[in-house]
């Protein structure tokens, strides 16, 4: 067993290595600059590269009722259809990829596309339309053929029923055993003990050997009485409930509970859905009656960055002149904003490695949103001392006997601030493409 474990870790470094290099060589696998196109087509790239396309049994009624098992996912390549990475995934009553029997329950039924489910695969793996040529010589039968616009670009995909082929290509790998996320662009451990603990996050273009995170901070808490008291993430233990591995997203499934000076404040279903250019935290909360003891309920989250000295930082609402890591909170630093429809958070390392995050909710979610930004001071839990820079977000108005929903996604990239438009890239993100599904046969 160590040795199949010491083979795979170095072939995936391998992989990596050529990967990261054969990409410098080639125009076709590098990202473009500013340079090269205007601000507006530089976002739409941008996220293109990042798209997972996420089709509903509703878009694709004609699988419904249908196994898993027999399908394949295609592109026309070299004048004949190829396997592209893609997965299947049932769904929890949670709306969540289900993880087995410790989890949220499923709904509908296991290894059978319902209308809740969901198939998945990256946009940038589509090609042109297919020939017919290509379409009259594959194995199986071509079902479907899937016209996908995203930001002014078509791509196709074909369905393939019968058909055996498929990618070897695995986009994202989180180990359930050593809780370690992988891919061939980004790498973070987390705590085994509790996943919601951060710990390395390393990106492949970033131009320093170093760790980029210090760690992520979350925060809960609220007043008792005369008491304020606030839990961070190394008080409040994620229990892992299952785990869902896929060539497109792994999700990993937890839970826990807050109690504050003995009141039960929160109970919590959380997880951990990564992608190869994505982090999302989705989190269902459930705060009893009695929590009413609690005042001022609040949750903090953030990530302390890691020697991210010169680092830009923007937010939805501004100011559109960037905060700069210098070591200090300018005036203009603490005038930064988001609210509940406004909420992306955007920051550039400079030097080869881009963030930007978003904040969705349920509508019963009355939010009071805004941003969290420290820089320099000990701010603790943490590793390494002060904050270099800390970018979150202060989430209040919490309702209380109504569970609600919130989820926050991260996208990293190597460039998605362009020349200071990352409100392009968020406009472009948060706008879902157009998906066509034309039965063939």
């Amino acid at each position: 067993m160590m040795f199949f474990r010491l083979a795979k870790s170095i072939f995936f470094t391998v992989c990596i290595s050529n990967l990261i290099f054969f990409s410098a060589l080639s125009p076709s696998l590098s990202y473009a600059t500013t340079a090269e196109m205007d601000a507006d087509e530089f976002a739409r790239v941008a996220v293109r590269k990042m798209r997972v396309v996420v089709l509903k049994g509703s878009q694709v009624k004609f699988l419904v009722g249908k196994e898993f098992k027999n399908y394949s996912l295609m592109k026309f390549a070299d004048e004949r259809l190829e396997a592209i990475p893609f997965q299947f995934d049932d769904m929890s009553e949670l709306g969540q990829p289900y993880t087995g029997s410790k989890g949220a329950a499923v709904k509908g039924s296991i290894g059978m596309f319902d209308q809740n489910d969901e198939l998945l695969f990256m946009f940038k793996d589509g090609r042109d339309k297919a020939s017919q040529l290509a379409l009259d010589n594959v194995e199986g039968r071509v079902a479907a053929e899937l016209a996908v616009s995203d930001n002014g670009r078509t791509h196709y995909f074909y369905l393939v029923e019968g058909n055996a082929q498929r990618s070897d290509v695995d986009y994202i790998e989180y180990d359930p055993e050593s809780y370690l996320i992988k891919s061939d662009r980004w790498s973070m451990q987390t705590d085994p003990e509790n996943p919601i603990v951060w710990g390395d996050f390393f990106y492949h273009s970033f131009q320093e050997k170093h760790s980029l995170l210090d760690t992520m901070k979350m925060r809960i808490g609220g007043k008792v009485g005369f008491i304020s008291l606030v839990l961070n993430n190394n008080n409040v233990i994620g229990n892992t409930l299952g785990f869902k591995d896929g060539p497109i997203r792994d999700f990993l499934e937890m839970n826990a509970s807050v109690v504050l000076l003995g009141v039960p404040f929160m109970s919590i279903k959380m997880g951990f859905s990564v992608t190869q250019h994505n982090l999302g935290a989705p989190a269902y909360v459930d705060m009893p009656l009695v929590a009413r003891a609690i005042k001022n309920p609040l949750i903090q989250i953030s990530l302390d960055a890691h020697q991210l000295q010169g680092a830009l930082s923007r937010t939805a609402l501004g100011p559109v002149e960037p905060a700069i890591a210098d070591g200090e909170v300018s005036k203009q630093e603490k005038t930064m904003a988001v609210d509940a429809d406004n909420t992306w958070l955007a920051l550039s390392s400079q030097k080869g490695f881009d963030i930007m995050a978003t904040f969705e909710r349920s509508e019963n979610f009355d939010v009071d949103l805004g941003v969290l930004y420290k820089e320099g001071e000990e701010d603790k839990p943490e590793r390494y001392k002060g904050s270099d820079p800390q970018l979150g977000y202060y989430i209040s108005n919490l309702p209380l006997g109504d569970p609600f929903f919130f989820q926050i996604s991260l996208f990293f990239l190597d460039n998605l601030w362009g020349d200071n438009h990352p409100e392009l890239v968020a406009k472009y993100l948060t706008k879902e493409p157009v998906v066509t599904v034309s039965q063939l046969r």
